[in-house]
């Protein structure tokens, strides 16, 4: 059909569609200035897109990994406090896993680096309660607030002064550790990567 007539009246355009091209008289022009079928379509397009967002989010909160797109919300906790409960839960899990690994650290004298592992899942789990659901971001502040805790713990037992051996407990796996920076560095990568497995989700088989 000639660009020059409205394809549903078969009158003279006044104007042609931005997105398909054809013609579009003065009763079929839209405020943004496609003809009906594009208005319509581009309507189904954006109810569509939002319909895939409410999914993608419902499968993050069931703990299943999901691709974000632009609009995505980071933190799908709903409410009024849905930003201050997730930075103060931060705060506070960072806290307790930091006075865990110190006080290992100080009474069986297990080295943070190694405690850490215990708390690593556990605080990934708490950041995944925080912010409503699985996600990349949630995996990385996981893996972020595992290390500062490790981290913390250590300043918060004090340096380790004594010899291997002259005290019960773990202290000689701690110097073994501490005498070998690699393990230590390594053992921050292993708990990370746990902490990041927990808050990041898994995918669907």
């Amino acid at each position: 059909m000639s660009p020059d007539l409205c394809r549903l009246h078969y009158r003279d355009a006044v104007a042609l569609c931005p997105a398909c091209g054809h013609g579009v008289c003065a009763a079929c022009r839209t405020g943004s200035g496609v003809c009906p079928q594009c208005a319509e379509r581009l309507e189904d397009e954006v109810a569509m897109a939002r319909e895939r967002r409410r999914s993608r989010i419902a499968l993050r909160r069931a703990g299943i990994a999901m691709h974000s797109e632009r609009g995505d919300p980071v933190i799908l906790r709903e409410g009024p406090l849905r930003l201050l409960v997730p930075l103060v839960g931060a705060a506070g899990t960072v806290f307790a896993a930091a006075a865990v690994c110190a006080e290992l650290e100080r009474g069986l004298g297990l080295d943070p680096a190694v405690s850490v592992l215990l708390c690593a899942a556990v605080i990934g789990l708490c950041v995944r309660l925080l912010l409503g659901g699985v996600s990349r971001t949630a995996g990385a502040i996981a893996a972020g607030l595992c290390v500062t805790a490790a981290v913390a713990g250590r300043w918060w037992a004090g340096t380790y002064v004594e010899p291997s051996g002259t005290t019960a407990g773990l202290r000689p796996l701690s110097d073994w550790v501490l005498g070998h920076g690699a393990v230590a560095l390594a053992l921050y990568v292993i708990a990370a990567v746990l902490a990041y497995g927990a808050a990041a989700g898994h995918r669907a088989a």
